[in-house]
This record gives C-alpha cells, sequence and structure tokens, in this order.
C-alpha cells in the first residue's frame, strides 16, 4: 500500500520550483538508499529567496538495494500528486520520501554524548 498527500498549501511558483522540488526527491531518494542509517535529508535553493527541504528514509531491516527501490517507486508518484502544492509526502510500509518548502526537521547536528563522570573513590573499611 502506497499513500501520497500534497501540503495544505497550495504554490503558485513557477515551473522552475517544480523541477527543483522533482530534483530533490530524486536526490534523496538516491541517498536513502545508501549507508547503515537508510535516512538521508537534502536541501534546495530557489528564487527569489526559499528553501526546499527533503528527506528520505526506509526501514532499517531492508537492504541498500532494497531500501533504494522503495524510495525510487516513491519518487515517481509524488509528481503527479503533488506538484501543485508546496510539498508533500508518499510512503508506504517500508520506506517515507518527503519534500516541503519550509524546514520541518531538526536542521541542527545531534549533540555529542554527556562526558563520562569519573569514578567513585574507593574507600576501605576498617583501615
Amino acid at each position: 500500500m502506497r499513500v501520497t498527500l500534497g501540503s495544505s498549501a497550495r504554490s503558485s511558483h513557477e515551473p522552475e520550483f517544480f523541477s527543483l522540488k522533482n530534483r530533490l526527491v530524486a536526490r534523496a531518494a538516491s541517498a536513502g538508499g545508501t549507508g547503515q542509517a537508510k535516512f538521508a535529508t537534502g536541501e534546495a535553493e530557489y528564487a527569489p529567496n526559499g528553501t526546499m527541504y527533503g528527506l528520505a528514509e526506509c526501514m532499517r531491516d531492508l537492504s541498500g538495494e532494497e531500501c533504494n527501490r522503495c524510495l525510487q517507486l516513491l519518487s515517481t508518484d509524488l509528481p503527479s500528486c503533488c506538484n501543485r502544492y508546496q510539498g508533500g509526502t508518499a510512503q508506504n510500509f517500508n520506506c517515507r520520501l518527503r519534500v516541503q518548502a519550509y524546514a520541518y526537521y531538526d536542521l541542527a547536528p545531534d549533540a555529542p554524548p554527556p562526558a563520562a563522570a569519573p569514578p567513585a573513590p574507593i574507600s576501605s573499611v576498617g583501615e
């Protein structure tokens, strides 16, 4: 089962906006299938001063090839569903692909883990 949803905001942008959105979807889909994380984000600038944000992710138990195939399939659904909108989401049970004209994910890198606490002093009983 595949689900595709356009965002609620309609787009008044020119065809260049749609072309850029479709290229970002394709790039995110290609990158999402690589690596252990099975997760990728991407950004693309468009005139006059906007940014498109894309995210692709797969279930971690998929192979890279399976993830890539799943995302590529979804990337063909988004243009037909969502070109008149500022963004959209396509997903199934194994993967998800989303693109929006606003930042919907955390852009800051993850904070490093806290430093380990020093070991407690060892005390001897009866000394």
